[in-house]
């Protein structure tokens, strides 16, 4: 494999570890992330849900991403570590941009999770992977923008509350990221 088909991750870890320990280190992280995320994403929807007593088109795409979570989980165990993060990359771009469309539109949340895509795409699965994502979230920027300022999106739950608990979701899963690496 090239340099440039690997991550950042990839070439600093060819230097030290095999390709199959690069391999096993790469699919920990994963499953780090992962692990989180399938623990804190139910914990979020039910607090959405007590203070607003009810579910929104978000909350439904959160516990979808909850199963493609697990999915995941056992993707990686079969060694299948960059498909499985190809696969996460994509659900979490899909499920931002869905949960933009159906809110306010791209919100300083939104451009977040966007960076944060792009940084995870560039360490686990290569720069040409993470050169696409890109392409399509500048594309869903300024999609939004246009759509935004010509038809006007209503904000439908999204409450300062919400948007507090936003943040702290992504706040926790960059960390675990930051802490990883």
């Amino acid at each position: 494999m090239s340099n440039k088909e690997k991550g950042i991750t990839g070439i600093l870890f060819s230097r030290v570890f095999s390709e199959e320990d690069e391999k096993k280190i790469l699919g920990s992280y994963l499953k780090i992330i992962l692990f989180v995320a399938v623990i804190i994403l139910p914990v979020y929807v039910i607090l959405k849900i007590i203070e607003s007593g009810s579910m929104f088109p978000a909350d439904f795409i959160i516990l979808g991403m909850e199963t493609i979570f697990l999915i995941l989980l056992f993707i990686i165990n079969k060694g299948k570590v960059r498909l499985a993060g190809i696969l996460l990359l994509l659900t979490a771009w899909t499920a931002l941009t869905l949960m933009a469309a159906y809110a306010d539109g791209i919100k300083d949340i939104a451009i977040v999770g966007y960076i944060l895509i792009i940084f995870l795409a560039t360490l686990f699965t290569g720069l040409r992977f993470a050169f696409i994502i890109t392409i399509l979230s500048i594309t869903a920027v300024w999609f939004f923008a246009i759509f935004q300022s010509r038809i006007g999106i209503l904000p439908v739950g999204d409450t300062p509350l919400n948007y507090g608990r936003d943040y702290t979701v992504l706040f926790i899963i960059v960390l675990t990221s930051i802490f990883l690496f």
